[in-house]
């Protein structure tokens, strides 16, 4: 990659953010999304690490809704349509 992830989500503070790092994950080290946690800046930072492969379980899932509902009060179904 031609950046580093840390100083890309640093970038983003003080907007809040959800980060969803399995733990098994064959495409993505946990411990760099560990990394990317510790350069983010801003005190709304919801990082969740499932015990799963590269997945978004639904117990994850519902978490990232009421973020989304919580931060940037949009209303999310159960199941929304964009996904």
């Amino acid at each position: 990659m031609p950046f580093d992830f840390p100083e890309l989500l640093a970038a983003l503070a003080p907007r809040a953010l959800f980060v969803n790092a399995p733990l098994h994950d064959s495409n993505f080290d946990v411990d760099g999304a560990r990394e990317c946690v510790a350069a983010y800046r801003g005190k709304h930072l919801e990082p969740v690490y499932p015990d799963a492969e590269h997945d978004f379980p639904p117990d994850v899932r519902k978490q990232a809704y009421r973020f989304l509902e919580r931060y940037f009060k949009m209303r999310v179904d159960s199941e929304p349509n964009f996904l």
